[in-house]
């Protein structure tokens, strides 16, 4: 890993939730340590289709009056939530900017992300009931999907800096690229760096049993074949930076899900893999199963050519933004 790569622009996705708040700590950790400005952002849903159950009078102040009562009751009340929680990360010689728009969510984080030039977006992950098959980290999985920087899923008991991190690689270029997130984020937080690869059947090569010497056993054959492969494949990336490599056999998810546990790490990051050679269609199993069961943080990579599948057109009303030099 030649050189450490540079987190200048954060973005914080805030719903007021306690989720919400862990990210924006660990936003402040990863800004301390780079200097990098933080921009909080809070969506809100398009008022004008809310509008459409209120008296003639709220609409008409929110299409064609001074706006007071939307000011008033939508506006100030996220702008003052917004300024707690800057209040509450101030740290000194930090730059903290805060932003209110309009519109759905997830879009127009994605669009904000895009317009903004942004590093790295950071959103907090919601408690799971008994429907987490169904609804878990619904936001999340959007975020992961579309968003085009890598995405940040923060767990409030793994805030701050971490101890341990995880990365997992299938030898993919997005691999790479996420061992040099992770490599990046261990030298910051001087943190123990992990990575794995699962041996499935996808790594049997169709010719291998023909290969295969006498006495020798199918398995440790693919065994000491990846095994040297990882070596390879790590080879250029741990220049100046402890990689501590790690080969198991299994399905992915399952496999990275457990050492992660045996590992208590505080971090995992993946790379986010296209599929069907459609852009910006991901993400694969392996990175949806992780953001469901494991305990840890996860942060996903995006591919090089990943294309958004949001359109990059005007964003929606920005009814409010805010800088806020701290120190």
């Amino acid at each position: 890993m030649s050189n450490q790569l540079s987190f200048h622009k954060l973005l914080v996705a805030v719903d007021f939730s306690p989720a919400s708040f862990a990210a924006a700590q660990q936003a402040l950790w990863v800004a301390t340590q780079t200097g990098a400005t933080i921009t909080l952002v809070n969506v809100l849903p398009n008022m004008r289709k809310s509008m459409q159950s209120a008296s003639i009078d709220a609409k008409l102040d929110l299409l064609y009056g001074e706006g007071s009562v939307f000011h008033r009751e939508v506006l100030g009340d996220a702008e003052k939530r917004l300024q707690q929680i800057v209040n509450n990360v101030a740290h000194p010689y930090l730059v903290i900017k805060h932003k209110v728009l309009l519109g759905e969510p997830i879009t127009e984080i994605c669009r904000l992300t895009q317009h903004g030039d942004y590093d790295l977006v950071f959103a907090g992950a919601h408690a799971m009931t008994v429907w987490k098959e169904l609804f878990v980290g619904s936001t999340a999985k959007k975020l992961i999907h579309t968003c085009p920087a890598p995405v940040w899923i923060v767990r409030p008991e793994h805030v701050g800096q971490p101890a341990a991190i995880l990365t997992a690689t299938d030898f993919s270029p997005v691999c790479r690229s996420a061992i040099e997130v992770a490599g990046s984020l261990a030298q910051l937080a001087n943190a123990q760096l992990h990575t794995m690869h699962v041996v499935d059947s996808a790594d049997v090569p169709e010719d291998i049993l023909s290969k295969v010497p006498e006495g020798k056993s199918l398995r440790e054959e693919i065994y000491e074949a990846t095994k040297n492969r990882l070596i390879e494949f790590l080879a250029p990336l741990g220049a100046q930076v402890d990689i501590k490599p790690h080969l198991t056999w299994g399905t992915p998810w399952k496999e990275i899900n457990r050492f992660a546990n045996h590992l208590k790490a505080d971090l995992l990051v993946v790379g986010s893999i296209g599929r069907s050679g459609i852009a910006g269609m991901l993400v694969g199993n392996t990175a949806e199963q992780l953001l469901t069961c494991c305990q840890s943080s996860l942060l996903t990579v995006k591919p090089e050519n990943f294309v958004c599948p949001i359109p990059l057109l005007e964003m929606s009303t920005e009814i409010s933004g805010q800088t806020a030099f701290i120190g």
